[in-house]
């Protein structure tokens, strides 16, 4: 530090000489210039020493930085185990902040929450067994592995009957824990019945059906335990058609025809007579009012029927039983001119 306070004083007298020669030179004589000369010889020696002692001060500047005798310092922050350190010449300041351990669990040994350095090992699962209610869990961090173990009762009282409408109740006390259990008992099953016909089938002609319905219920409880429609087989339809069939007296149709138009109607009678067409049709006279003999048979009605194929001939003096419908009268002039009115069937079904 001395010799750049001696740079700056010669430094200084530079300037000074320089500032002379200038004036000197200015109003110089003979003897003049020759005092001129010698102290611009003076000046570049002082010159060539500041140059020295500039240079000097660089080096030992750059000497005393390289010796971190002088250092701008960079700290690096401290840590669990060393303090706060210049990265550039190494120097320490205060002290290192030490571990902040966190204890061991079941899974995780000691460690340090800033560096993460372990010590030792995990502590692992301290399982307690399953009970009847609870699964297996650690007593440290009540993790839980598997169910409960659930009640064992080996000896049941059934303390309410199952129906097939309501469950039944048994009790019983736990072999492992001694509590009191009491759980249901399934229904039992339903006891199922027969077909029932809750909507008979609507048989307007033997071939004309309109499907009922039917149900099968439990005996036990009634309850419904299927459905479906009910179509009756021919026989059965035609059983059911026929007995549809309402049995009217001549007088009845006679008097009133428009009044039991299209009503199903069943007559027993002696056919009187036939008429044969070229097709399965046949016209009928049936007289269906009967005597006090076999023979004796009146009250004439018109039969319109149609054969069925395979079909035996009907014949007069058969006595047939009709099942059809009515459909008013008929009008037919005899052979002698006047006008017959008979009262007028379909005829769906002959028996004979």
């Amino acid at each position: 530090m001395e010799k750049l306070e001696a740079v700056k004083d010669d430094s200084s007298e530079v300037d000074a000489l320089t500032a002379r020669l200038d004036q000197l030179e200015q109003n110089a004589s003979d003897d003049d210039r020759a005092a001129l000369a010698a102290d611009e010889e003076r000046t570049k020696k002082l010159t060539r020493g500041i140059a020295i002692g500039v240079g000097g001060a660089i080096l030992l500047a750059v000497l005393l930085f390289a010796t971190h005798v002088i250092c701008f310092h960079s700290w690096a922050v401290a840590t669990c185990t060393e303090p706060e350190h210049c990265v550039i010449c190494g120097q320490t300041r205060g002290e290192a902040t030490g571990h902040k351990w966190v204890e061991p669990n079941c899974l995780t040994p000691k460690r340090c929450l800033n560096c993460g350095l372990r010590e030792g090992e995990a502590l692992g699962h301290d399982w307690q067994e399953a009970t009847c209610t609870e699964p297996k869990t650690c007593t440290r961090c009540e993790k839980t592995d598997g169910k409960p173990a659930g009640h064992e009762v080996t000896d049941w009282s059934v303390s309410k009957e199952a129906t097939c409408t309501e469950e039944g109740v048994r009790t019983g006390k736990c072999t492992r824990c001694g509590e009191s259990i009491e759980e249901p008992i399934e229904k039992v099953a339903h006891t199922e019945g027969e077909w029932e016909v809750t909507k008979e089938p609507e048989v307007s002609l033997p071939d004309a059906v309109t499907p009922g319905s039917r149900v099968k219920k439990c005996t036990v409880c009634g309850e419904v335990l299927e459905s479906s429609p009910f179509t009756p087989s021919a026989e059965e339809a035609l059983a059911i058609y026929k007995a549809g069939c309402q049995s009217y007296s001549y007088e009845e149709i006679a008097r009133n025809p428009d009044e039991y138009r299209g009503k199903s109607a069943v007559f027993t009678g002696k056919v009187i007579q036939v008429i044969e067409g070229s097709g399965s049709e046949v016209q009928l006279r049936v007289n269906v009012t009967r005597g006090d003999y076999d023979w004796d048979w009146d009250d004439t009605i018109y039969v319109s029927y149609e054969m069925p194929a395979g079909s035996a001939r009907i014949l007069e003096d058969d006595v047939i039983t009709l099942y059809g419908t009515l459909y008013g009268t008929i009008s037919y002039e005899s052979v002698l001119g006047a006008t017959i009115t008979l009262p007028a069937v379909i005829a769906e079904v002959v028996e004979y």
